[in-house]
């Protein structure tokens, strides 16, 4: 069993192959997807879990079933884990990773709320102004709000702002009561 320390080690050589790349959100992108595998294909889980698959299987299996989905980074992390008996491990080490990744001050993870989903062209001039105000490379992350009525909501670290048709019209009502 590995312990906090020794799975934190894990995170921060994940971590450090990944920046050193200048593949940190690209390979966080593709262990939300491995860690999404594992927490909703049972098969999957059985697979990484199971003792009577001989490791060597195992590996063989994974890099078959996972080839063009994951790159040489998350293949290698796959392998040292299988070998060192810790894919029950992967969430936690998932987990460390992304906590590393979400601590870079050069960058910033963005939730924009929209109504709708917006095509790529207006994504990208959100994310260049994101960048330009907040001087950070942005990571962006777009989710359907259809309770909005129309705008956005940015959600920048643990900050909200609300750029929502019903919140300016709060804000027009508040200023003619003052009035």
């Amino acid at each position: 069993m590995g312990s906090k320390r020794n799975l934190r080690q894990y995170a921060h050589s994940l971590y450090a192959a990944a920046a050193e790349s200048g593949q940190v959100r690209e390979t966080e992108t593709r262990l939300d997807a491995l860690l999404k595998m594992y927490k909703t294909i049972p098969t999957f889980k059985q697979l990484l879990l199971t003792k009577r698959v001989a490791p060597e299987i195992k590996l063989k299996i994974l890099k078959t079933v996972l080839s063009g989905y994951i790159t040489a980074l998350e293949t290698d992390l796959l392998t040292v884990l299988v070998k060192d008996g810790l894919l029950d491990k992967l969430a936690v080490i998932i987990k460390g990773y992304k906590r590393l990744a979400d601590s870079d001050p050069s960058s910033v993870n963005v939730t924009i709320f929209m109504t709708r989903e917006s095509d790529l062209k207006s994504m990208d001039d959100i994310t260049k102004r994101l960048e330009e105000i907040l001087n950070k490379q942005v990571y962006t992350k777009t989710v359907e709000d259809k309770a909005l009525i129309g705008g956005a909501k940015f959600r920048i670290g643990n900050t909200i702002v609300d750029g929502s048709i019903e919140r300016r019209l709060e804000k027009l009502r508040e200023r003619l009561i003052r009035a």
